[in-house]
Order: structure tokens, then C-alpha cells, then sequence
């Protein structure tokens, strides 16, 4: 069996400035201007920020990537919301993914930060622990997950290895998010 992913954690660093490869974590931080463009949507994903992160994993085929919670982001890989009004390619719940096991090498999630947040939206504030244990389950082993939000979340050790983690700029008076990056691990068998 073919490794999921062919870059090391070095070699994704390289990819962009101001992100650093260091006793095998990836950090840094990279400030995502907003361009001073209207904003469609309540914490609008910033402008440049998809191609930074689509950078850090070139050796991920469009298909094998899915982002979750995409919003008005419009990308080639599946996109889900729960929104219809985004013209997502699948619209369904974070919690309950519409997706066989192992099916995706790399999953993007930039979820609502709080309650208020996702009443802005229209939608319920998702449940981490379970979007996770989603995530997990259609991810492949040694596949990753990157999570963008104010906070990076809590995880299983055993489930997950987190790697790293970048800080999101986008302005000045505007929220520093964060985007941590984890890999799935293998389940490990119970006696």
C-alpha cells in the first residue's frame, strides 16, 4: 500500500514563507489579506488563504479533499454545507457525513467559531467532538485533517497526531484564527 502522503513535513514548509519546519512540527504564521473586498458573508474566508493552504499539500488530488463548512468558497475539491444557499457540491450535516470510510486523504474544515457565529449563518452550532469522529471516520489512515477557528480544538491521542499549527491573519481589528493540522492515526486494536 502507496503512503498517503509523499511530502514530509520539511518539504511542506518550503512551500510557503513564514511557515517553519522544526522537530517535526509545522508552524508559523500567515497573514491573509482580506483585500479590502466587500465581504459576502460574516467572517468571509480570507482572500489568499486556500491557495497557502492547497500549497502545503500538492500531492492531494482535488477528489481526495474535502471541505467541510465551505461557505461561499467555490473550489474544485467537495465542497459541503449545510447551507443550500452556497451551492455546495453536497449538502449535509458535519455530523453525520454522507461519505464511505477512508474515502478522502485530506479534509479542510472552517466551521462557525461561536453560538452568535453560527446564528448569523442560520445554522446550530456544530458539535467539535463529533465533527471530529466524522472527520476521522472518512478519512484514510495517514490522512489529515485542518481545522481553521479561534481555537485549535481538543483531540484523542490515540485518534489523532497534531502537527501543526499556523496562525491566520487578515487584518488589523480583525480575529487571529488558527489552522491546526492533524493526521489521522490507525485504530488500535482492543483486546
Amino acid at each position: 500500500m502507496q503512503p498517503i502522503m509523499t511530502l514530509s513535513i520539511e518539504d511542506r514548509a518550503e512551500q510557503q514563507p513564514f511557515t517553519v519546519a522544526e522537530s517535526g512540527w509545522l508552524h508559523g504564521i500567515w497573514y491573509c489579506s482580506t483585500a479590502w473586498q466587500k465581504a459576502k458573508l460574516h467572517g468571509q474566508f480570507p482572500g489568499n488563504l486556500w491557495k497557502r493552504f492547497r500549497s502545503l499539500f500538492p500531492d492531494v488530488d482535488d477528489s481526495k479533499l474535502l471541505h467541510l463548512c465551505s461557505g461561499t468558497v467555490q473550489t474544485p475539491e467537495v465542497r459541503m454545507d449545510i447551507s443550500r444557499e452556497f451551492t455546495p457540491s453536497v449538502q449535509a450535516n458535519v455530523e453525520m457525513l454522507p461519505f464511505s470510510e477512508g474515502q478522502f486523504d485530506l479534509v479542510f474544515i472552517d466551521p462557525p467559531y461561536s453560538k452568535e457565529d453560527a446564528a448569523k449563518y442560520g445554522v446550530s452550532m456544530l458539535n467539535r467532538k463529533r465533527t471530529m469522529a466524522e472527520a476521522r471516520r472518512v478519512l484514510a489512515v495517514g490522512g489529515n485533517l485542518a481545522w481553521l477557528d479561534v481555537r485549535y480544538p481538543s483531540y484523542r491521542r490515540k485518534d489523532w497526531a497534531i502537527w501543526g499549527l499556523i496562525g491566520v491573519v487578515t487584518g488589523f481589528m480583525r480575529v487571529v484564527r488558527v489552522l491546526s493540522i492533524f493526521e489521522r492515526l490507525a485504530d488500535v486494536p482492543t483486546d
